[in-house]
């Protein structure tokens, strides 16, 4: 590996807020990433080819997980891979939360970040009228573009028509949960 990233830089790293919605990486080479959320927790993510499919998933948060188990952890990945077997298992896919769990993860997560109450009943009213009725049961692995489609077309409001803005913020906000879920080794694209 590279080895770009050392611990003293990794105990240090802070977001830098250019944009308060979206995680930052910092990356140590062959696909190991270290995710900087914009409230300050830091995860462990991997890019990976696996069986013809490039996929990004989650290794563990630190500092429960140091950079050299990381390290290790993405070697080994990284074997697995090779060989043709997919590191992530089946297990994590029997606890894949569904959309609107992961909401409630995502919004507890970016309370503390967020410098207005307002934020949190803003996501909560968007996401809870469009978003929620249409994917808020689906799984977050199980979630596509078609979907994303269905909450910004669904007649009555067509909001991605009718209110371009609203809409916006709904695309973001819904992006920011599927980030949450890449973090985590949930999903491996938004």
């Amino acid at each position: 590996m590279a080895k770009t990233l050392t611990p003293a830089k990794v105990a240090t790293a802070k977001h830098s807020g250019k944009n308060p919605n979206i995680a930052e990486r910092l990356s140590d080479g062959e696909g190991l990433m270290l995710c900087i959320q914009p409230g300050g927790t830091k995860s462990w993510i991997q890019r990976l080819v696996i069986q013809g499919k490039r996929c990004t998933f989650g290794i563990g948060r630190y500092p429960r997980v140091s950079l050299k188990e990381a390290r290790e952890m993405a070697i080994d990945n990284r074997r697995m891979a090779r060989k043709g077997d997919d590191p992530r298992g089946e297990q994590r896919k029997k606890n894949v939360p569904t959309f609107a769990e992961a909401v409630e993860k995502v919004i507890d997560f970016q309370r503390d970040a967020w410098t207005s109450p307002k934020s949190e009943v803003q996501w909560r009213s968007s996401l809870g009228k469009y978003a929620l009725p249409v994917i808020g049961s689906k799984r977050v692995d199980a979630i596509a573009a078609p979907d994303v489609l269905e909450v910004l077309m669904r007649k009555p409001d067509r909001i991605w028509i009718t209110r371009h803005e609203t809409a916006s913020r709904v695309r973001q906000r819904i992006s920011a949960v599927m980030e949450w879920a890449i973090a985590h080794g949930y999903r491996t694209d938004n």
